[in-house]
């Protein structure tokens, strides 16, 4: 009954302690249960999701209280101010003087040895880059073009760059040599830092070049020039004799002094340029003020001390590509608050969550779906009488995850739960609680082990999160924040707390943004609960795009409001913003009825066991139809595939084709689509995805598809480098076969 009365809201809990008999029900009720489900569940204990990990000294309910050696201060939680970060380059001042010994970056990805560097490290290293890439010529207010992947060295250059007065414009090296020139040119850049010296000799000799307005490049940096000096690069690439080439060790040991720079807070500090899937993309200026605003102002936890923020000695393992700006801002975020950062990648992030049990992940959602699907791989390999067990447990924990939202009236709807629909909710969590509790100690720990065991918080970007997979981690115990925005706005306007943190929606604004919601055509401003364009003003929007004033004053109304182009209403019951779609992705079907593809895809890759990828499509045609990516464990499960040949395609596939690409041939590729695309499979998926959209409106049903094996992937060019499935590229490339779809 203590439990009941903690979980009920305040005003009902002198009403339920004056009810003895309730009470002594309750608790009877709640003994018996526990019994009889602890006596079934003997013996039948799950393996953990992945090797056993060292467990913490301290329970983690207690790791925010741990002592740290971090600067002779501990472990606490560490809050700079616009006083102590007016610029980016403030942040490395600030932190060496708050906590000069802690780790701030670990990094094993390049070399085949693991770099460790503190606080004090890390911005010396900076404050070196800076003083060579001024001693190479840059001036204040200029710009340098930097083409690299996650790296220690990547953050140091880019950090010199903005120390030394520069702005940088930034890009993944897998994107096109002729975009990699585009932004260069459109940046006005006088120099350039790749990754690799083979991308220098790409760029310089491939196509038009590297010739902007302001000429060829000045100076080139190496980040990884394998051992060779910036004389010999230049020599062997047969570079132009008055480029100067220099290597990122060569900075580092040249000591070359920084001559005092005034940055000031409206100076471009980046230029991130759009993906340009549907035109070249455009240039949006970041100001200094953009993104101290997103450094100060987030928060996953603004209750309780914070104390599911970052704290200093906590660990942060990175994924994303640095040069997004959701992860870029996040590594900001985290590094301001004293964090130990580890670089990872796909390759090694498993190995990795295991090995530095981190604190936080940021992440985009394709990748918390890739350990979701390695959790359901995993409960499906267990024996029958487990996997029953497991089911119940869902069903146990679903049931508390329900009750909980009502009793903390977190709910999507017109007005808040009642009193008593509060009180009743109480009254079955307390009953519901002691077998969630049993279901995460057989089960639901142990997928938390896999992911290191620690985790504060997860973070979520880039995408809707799908719904399936907010329960998934909140049934297993792990928070989950989403956040909202877009690279034009730094890119966080909208995100939940720990404490306020209302499924399916994005959150409420962070200080100084104000978020208004209007009608498309009028664009007058819609009531609450109506569905409008989101349109957000605050000091983390844009100064505009680089060289493209009519852009600019496309999404830029007159008060200041920038039209982020997706869709959406206030949630009335919390005041939480729900989105509800992309108004350019919108589906227009023949009969007048407009279809949101995005909800509809989640709900279909999250219940058929079949699917691995969905696309819907359809504008203009009399039904939906979709581009569907099986799974070839899936299909073997449901008896469409022998065992043997879903093991051969998904060798085929590889173990991370979404990002490298498959590792069939193209000969292998071709011979394997002819076994998936028989009518039997073609016919078990579409029965599959009807019986997912029974029950909705009728124009949402899928109505034909066309089966594929090859999944959409960076490398075959139909998903952006954040895992975003490029629309108008896949109907391009299957253009033939959803008009043959339609003709029929």
């Amino acid at each position: 009954m203590l439990l009941l009365i903690s979980c009920a809201p305040s005003a009902l809990r002198q009403l339920l302690r004056k009810s003895a008999p309730l009470s002594r029900v309750v608790g009877a009720v709640r003994a018996r249960l526990h019994v009889v489900l602890v006596r079934l569940a003997q013996g039948t204990r799950m393996n953990a999701a992945s090797a056993p990990v060292k467990k913490d000294r301290l329970p983690a309910s207690q790791v925010a209280n741990r002592a740290l050696p971090v600067g002779g201060r501990g472990y606490r939680k560490l809050t700079a101010t616009e006083k102590d970060i007016k610029v980016v380059p403030d942040l490395w001042t600030f932190m060496e003087k708050q906590c000069p010994s802690q780790i701030a970056i670990v990094d094993a990805l390049h070399g085949g040895i693991t770099v460790v560097y503190t606080y004090a490290e890390l911005r010396e290293r900076i404050v070196r880059l800076a003083g060579a890439f001024q001693a190479l010529g840059l001036a204040p207010g200029q710009c340098v073009s930097v083409f690299s992947e996650n790296s220690n060295r990547w953050l140091t250059a880019e950090q010199g760059i903005m120390l030394a007065g520069g702005c940088n414009a930034v890009r993944g090296v897998a994107a096109p040599v002729e975009e990699l020139q585009y932004i260069y040119e459109n940046s006005l850049s006088v120099g350039v830092v790749v990754e690799k010296a083979e991308l220098l000799k790409k760029l310089v000799f491939s196509g038009k070049g590297l010739n902007g307005d302001q000429g060829p490049p000045r100076f080139a940096m190496v980040l990884y020039a394998a051992g060779k000096s910036g004389a010999q690069i230049r020599e062997e690439l047969g570079l132009p004799v008055d480029m100067q080439v220099m290597t990122f060790q060569e900075a580092i040991t040249a000591r070359k002094p920084l001559a005092p720079v005034r940055i000031t807070a409206d100076q471009p500090a980046t230029l991130v340029y759009t993906s340009g899937t549907t035109s070249k993309p455009k240039g949006v200026i970041l100001r200094h003020s953009n993104m101290v605003h997103q450094i100060l102002e987030n928060s996953f936890n603004r209750a309780n001390g914070g104390k599911y923020d970052p704290w200093v000695g906590d660990t942060f393992v990175s994924i994303l590509p640095c040069w997004h700006i959701f992860e870029r801002t996040a590594e900001y975020f985290m590094l301001a608050r004293g964090v130990e950062m580890v670089y990872s990648n796909i390759r090694n992030f498993k190995n990795d969550l295991v090995k530095y049990r981190p604190h936080f992940l940021v992440a985009v959602p394709r990748l918390y779906e890739t350990i979701y699907k390695g959790a359901q791989t995993n409960f499906a390999s267990q024996p029958k009488s487990k996997q029953k067990l497991v089911a119940i447990f869902t069903a146990i924990s679903t049931l508390q995850m329900k009750l909980r939202s009502v009793v903390t009236g977190m709910v999507v709807g017109d007005k808040p739960p009642s009193p008593l629909r509060q009180l009743m909710a109480a009254v079955a969590l307390a009953l519901v609680s002691p077998f969630h509790k049993v279901a995460d100690k057989l089960v639901w720990s142990k997928v938390r082990a896999g992911m290191g065991g620690r985790i504060k918080c997860l973070v979520s970007g880039g995408s809707s999160l799908a719904g399936y997979l907010e329960d998934f981690f909140d049934m297993i115990g792990h928070r989950v924040v989403v956040g909202y925005g877009l690279t034009e706005t730094s890119p966080v306007i909208l995100n939940r707390l720990v404490e306020h943190n209302l499924k399916g929606s994005v959150g409420l604004p962070p200080g100084g943004t104000t978020i208004k919601l209007v009608n498309p055509e009028t664009r007058e401003p819609v009531p609450a609960g109506e569905i409008g364009v989101v349109c957000a003003k605050g000091p983390q929007i844009m100064a505009g795009y680089n060289r493209n004033e009519e852009a600019t004053r496309q999404v830029m109304d007159s008060e200041g409001f920038f039209d982020t182009g997706d869709l959406g209403r206030i949630n009335p019951a919390t005041g939480d913003l729900i989105l509800t779609g992309r108004a350019k992705d919108t589906i227009v079907l023949s009969n007048g009825e407009n279809v949101e593809p995005e909800p509809l895809e989640n709900a279909v890759v999250g219940k058929s066991d079949f699917v691995d990828q969905v696309m819907l499509v359809g504008q203009d045609e009399r039904f939906l139809g979709g581009i569907v990516v099986v799974n070839p464990a899936g299909l073997a499960a449901g008896g469409l595939l022998p065992a043997s040949e879903a093991r051969r395609l998904s060798g085929l596939l590889g173990p991370t084709p979404l990002t490298t690409g498959v590792k069939g041939t193209p000969q292998d590729m071709d011979d394997a689509q002819q076994l998936v695309a028989n009518p039997q499979i073609k016919a078990a998926v579409l029965a599959d995805l009807k019986r997912i959209g029974k029950g909705g409106r009728p124009w949402e049903q899928i109505q034909d598809i066309v089966v594929r094996l090859e999944p959409f992937t960076i490398s075959n060019g139909l998903m952006t480098q954040t895992l975003k499935v490029k629309r108008n590229v896949v109907t391009d490339r299957f253009a033939a076969e959803i008009k043959a779809m339609y003709k029929q």
